[in-house]
């Protein structure tokens, strides 16, 4: 998320909690782990968003928070989140 939130301009708030966690897994694996088995999305329309994937018979995506103004702020429940995690050599 942070690579994407970087390479967008845009800093985030993430507000889902422990949801986030997979079973098995910890919160700083959750967050700062490098594997990566589900899809981000931003969008200014998430009522539509969540139509469509319905209309197609689709998992609706989970809201996990949303994208802020405040380029390089990254938080989770309100706390700062490092960026910490894997980083790719591209």
């Amino acid at each position: 998320l942070i690579h994407v939130a970087e390479a967008s301009a845009v800093g985030f708030d993430l507000s889902a909690g422990d949801e986030i966690v997979a079973d098995g897994a910890t919160r700083d694996e959750a967050l700062h782990g490098g594997e990566d088995y589900e899809l981000i999305l931003a969008t200014p329309d998430p009522v539509g968003l969540l139509a469509a994937f319905r209309a197609a018979g689709l998992r609706v995506p989970l809201d996990i928070g949303c994208c802020t103004d405040d380029v390089g702020a990254w938080t989770a429940d309100g706390e700062p989140l490092s960026s910490e995690g894997w980083r790719h050599r591209f």
